[in-house]
């Protein structure tokens, strides 16, 4: 089974982008697809100054990963 085979949630966080004011990640929210991951990730990045902050999604497999089940229709 891929690892993309499955269901899959789309994480967004914010990074600082300098050392000196580099933190945690900061959570902006979780979506259902990578477009709209991509999307908040841009919207969040408007209330900083220009070059100040990044935006990263990670890709979270659910259950069917997860617990190696094979979906339904046998991909």
């Amino acid at each position: 089974m891929s690892y993309l085979s499955g269901t899959n949630v789309y994480v967004v966080q914010l990074h600082a982008m300098s050392l000196t004011t580099a933190g945690p990640p900061r959570f902006v929210g979780v979506y259902s697809t990578k477009e709209l991951a991509d999307a908040a990730g841009e919207a969040a990045l408007e209330m900083y100054e220009p070059n100040r902050m990044s935006h990263s999604v990670i890709i979270a497999p659910l259950d069917d990963w997860v617990h190696n089940k094979v979906p339904e229709d046998g991909s």
